[in-house]
C-alpha cells in the first residue's frame, strides 16, 4: 500500500513538472516580441505581403516563395495596419506553438514524457533564438513538422488517407521555399517502414503511390491558384530567375556559396560529432583513474580516522568540473551562435543514430505507453532526414539549420539517455552527466536569447525607447535608433504617398512596409541582385515606369547590430557592382539630395 501511495506520489509531481513545462514553453515566446527593430528580413517579408495581392509584380522577383507571401498576404491584409510589425512578430509566435504542437501529435508515442516536454521547451527556446517571425524559414518548419505527423501516423496506424495528407503538405511546403522540392526524400520512411515490415514490394508501392499522388495534387491546385490569380508567370518567370542567379558565383546565392555552406555543415557535426565522443572517453578513463586515486585515498584515511570519501560525490565533482571546463576556457561560448548550432547539430545527428539502432533492438509498447521498434525508427529516421535538408539552398548555413530541428531534438535527447552502451560510465554517472549537459546546453541558450535580438542590440534594457509610427507600436529599440527611423518616417510623407513607386536601398526593405509605397525595382531587396541584374531591372523599370521614383538609401548596412552608430557599408562585389550602377543611375537621371539625417537620406529626380 506505501508503494502505490509513493508510485502515486511521483506521478503527480511528474504531471505537475510537466505542466510547468507546458506554461514556460507557452510564455517563452511572449517575452522578447516586443524588442528590436530589423530594416532587413523583417521589411523583405512585410513588403512581400503588402503586395502580393494588389500589385504582385512589384515584387515578382519574390515569387519564387508564392504561398509565403500568399500566408503573410492574409495575415497583413487582416492584422498589418493594426498590428503592424509587431502582429508579424506575433504570427511567427503563433507559428512556432503550432509547430511545437504538432511535434508533440508525431512523437507522444514514440518519446517519453521525460523527455518530450523538456525537449519540447529546448525546442522552442534553441530555435527561437534568432526571432519569431512568419517568413519562409519558420513556414518551413512547420510543414516539414506538419507532414512528418500525417506520414509516421499513417504508417503506424494503416491510415492509408494520412499518407496523401503527408504527400500534399509537402508539395505545398515546395511553393513556400523552392529548395523545399528535397521534401520528397521523406518517401524512404515508407521505404523503410516495409522493409522493417518486410512486406515485399506491392505495400511500399501503394504506400509511395499515394504520397507521391498527394504531392502532385498539392502542385497542381497550386499552380491552378497561381493562374487564377495571375500569378503563374510571375512565379515561372521568377523560376527561371533563380536558374540564372544558382549560376552566378559571385552572387548572393550561386551554386558554389550555398554548395560549400551545407557541406560546411556536414563537415562541422561530423568533427564536432568526433570530438564529443572523444570527450567522453577522456571522461571515462579520467573516473576510472579517480576511482583508483580514491580508493587509496580512503585506505590511508581508514588507518587514521573513521571517515571515508564518498566515491559518488567525487564522481559528481569530477563530471561536474569536466562540464563547466570548455565554458571557463571559452566563456562567451554562449554568443557564439555558430558554435553553439554545431554542437547541438553534432549531438542531434548522434542522438538520431543512436535512436534508429536502440529502436530496431525493441518492439511493442513499454510499460509507459511509449511504441517502440519500426514507429520509433521511422520517426528517428524523418527526423534525420528533415534535419539534412532544411539547410539546402541556404547561405547562412548552421543559422538556418535549426529549423528543421524540432521532430529532432526531443528524439535525439531520448536516444541519448536512453542508450546501453555508456562508455565506460556507470549507469548512475552516465545520467548525471546527460542530465547536466541538458541543463549546460538550457542555461547557454536562455542567455543566448537574452543577449541576442535580430538585428538589434545585444543590451536588453537599452532598447526601450518606441519610433512613433502606426504600424511600430508595440517594437522598442534603442534611443538613437528610434530617432533617426522617427526623422525619416515623419517627412516622408512629403516626399510620397501610399501606393506610390519607391527605390529603398542599402538594406532598408522594411521602409516599403512602413510607407506603403511599392518596390521600384520589382523587388524590395535590390542589393541581393548580382550587378548583372540589378541593370536588368534598372532598365526594365525605366522602360515600363517612365516616372522616376523617389530614392531612400541609407549610409550604413543595417544589417550590422549597431547602427546608425555604425556607418559602414557592407562590402562585397555584387555590392559593389550595383552599387556603382546606383551611383551611375542617380548622376544620369540628375538626382538630388533633398534631406537627410545622421544616417538615412532621401534624393529626388528634378521636378520632384
Amino acid at each position: 500500500m506505501k508503494a502505490v501511495k509513493v508510485v502515486k506520489f511521483v506521478k503527480e509531481k511528474r504531471t505537475k513538472l510537466y505542466h510547468l513545462i507546458i506554461l514556460l514553453t507557452a510564455v517563452y515566446p511572449l517575452l522578447y516580441i516586443w524588442q528590436g527593430l530589423d530594416f532587413t528580413d523583417t521589411g523583405f517579408s512585410l513588403t512581400n505581403y503588402l503586395w502580393v495581392f494588389d500589385d504582385p509584380r512589384s515584387i515578382e522577383t519574390s515569387s519564387r516563395i508564392w504561398l509565403t507571401n500568399i500566408l503573410g498576404g492574409l495575415w497583413v491584409h487582416f492584422f498589418g495596419d493594426s498590428l503592424g510589425v509587431a502582429g508579424y512578430r506575433m504570427a511567427g509566435a503563433i507559428l512556432a506553438y503550432a509547430a511545437i504542437f504538432m511535434t508533440y501529435r508525431a512523437l507522444r508515442f514514440q518519446v517519453k514524457k521525460e523527455y518530450l516536454f523538456p525537449g519540447l521547451f529546448f525546442a522552442m527556446v534553441f530555435i527561437g533564438r534568432s526571432g519569431f517571425m512568419l517568413n519562409y524559414n519558420t513556414l518551413t518548419a512547420f510543414f516539414y513538422v506538419w507532414s512528418a505527423y500525417y506520414l509516421l501516423t499513417g504508417l503506424n496506424n494503416g491510415k492509408q488517407h494520412y499518407l496523401f495528407i503527408s504527400g500534399a503538405v509537402l508539395g505545398l511546403n515546395m511553393f513556400i521555399r523552392l529548395p523545399n522540392i528535397l521534401g520528397l526524400m521523406l518517401g524512404v520512411c515508407i521505404l523503410f517502414h516495409g522493409y522493417q515490415d518486410r512486406a515485399g514490394i506491392s505495400q511500399p508501392g501503394r504506400r509511395i503511390s499515394l504520397f507521391l499522388a498527394g504531392y502532385g495534387a498539392a502542385v497542381l491546385a497550386v499552380l491552378t491558384a497561381m493562374l487564377f490569380l495571375g500569378h503563374l508567370d510571375s512565379y515561372l518567370a521568377s523560376f527561371g530567375e533563380t536558374l540564372v542567379m544558382l549560376g552566378e558565383n559571385e552572387g548572393h546565392h550561386g551554386t558554389g556559396r550555398l554548395t560549400a555552406a551545407l557541406l560546411d555543415i556536414y563537415k562541422i557535426s561530423f568533427l564536432k560529432a568526433a570530438a564529443l565522443a572523444g570527450y567522453f572517453g577522456i571522461l571515462s578513463a579520467v573516473l576510472k583513474l579517480v576511482d583508483k586515486l580514491n580508493i587509496k585515498l580512503n585506505n590511508k584515511l581508514n588507518s587514521t580516522s573513521n571517515s571515508t570519501l564518498s566515491s559518488k560525490y567525487v564522481h559528481y565533482g569530477v563530471i561536474t568540473l569536466a562540464g563547466l571546463l570548455p565554458l571557463v576556457v571559452y566563456e562567451d561560448f554562449y554568443r557564439n551562435w555558430y558554435g553553439m548550432v554545431g554542437v547541438v547539430s553534432a549531438l542531434l545527428f548522434l542522438g538520431l543514430a543512436l535512436n534508429l539502432v536502440r529502436f530496431r533492438k525493441l518492439s511493442g509498447m513499454t510499460a509507459d505507453g511509449v511504441i517502440s521498434g519500426r514507429a520509433g525508427s521511422s520517426a528517428a529516421l524523418a527526423a534525420l532526414i528533415i534535419l539534412l535538408i532544411v539547410p539546402a539552398g541556404s547561405a547562412d548555413g548552421y543559422v538556418t539549420s535549426v529549423y528543421g530541428m524540432y521532430l529532432a531534438i526531443p528524439l535525439a535527447v531520448q536516444g541519448i539517455a536512453e542508450f546501453n552502451y555508456r562508455w565506460g560510465l556507470s549507469t548512475e554517472h552516465y545520467s548525471y552527466t546527460i542530465k547536466l549537459g541538458f541543463v549546460l546546453l538550457l542555461v547557454l541558450t536562455l542567455a543566448a536569447g537574452y543577449r541576442y535580438t535580430y538585428r538589434d542590440s545585444s543590451y536588453r534594457l537599452s532598447m526601450a525607447y518606441p519610433v512613433g509610427h502606426q504600424k511600430l507600436q508595440g517594437v522598442l529599440t534603442t534611443r538613437e535608433r528610434a530617432q533617426v527611423v522617427t526623422e525619416l518616417l515623419e517627412i516622408m510623407p512629403e516626399y510620397v504617398k501610399e501606393g506610390d513607386y519607391l527605390l529603398a536601398y542599402e538594406q532598408i526593405p522594411l521602409v516599403y512596409f512602413l510607407t506603403g509605397t511599392r518596390p521600384y525595382l520589382y523587388g524590395s531587396w535590390p542589393m541581393l541582385y548580382s550587378p548583372g541584374k540589378f541593370q536588368k531591372m534598372l532598365d526594365r523599370a525605366l522602360a515600363e515606369r517612365p516616372e522616376l521614383p523617389v530614392i531612400v538609401r541609407a549610409r550604413g548596412s543595417t544589417e550590422k547590430f549597431d547602427w546608425p552608430h555604425s556607418k559602414t557599408l557592407r562590402d562585397g562585389y555584387y555590392l559593389e557592382g550595383s552599387r556603382k550602377l546606383m551611383n551611375e543611375f542617380i548622376a544620369a537621371q540628375n538626382y538630388r539630395r533633398a534631406w537627410e539625417n545622421s544616417f538615412f537620406e532621401i534624393l529626388t529626380p528634378p521636378g520632384k
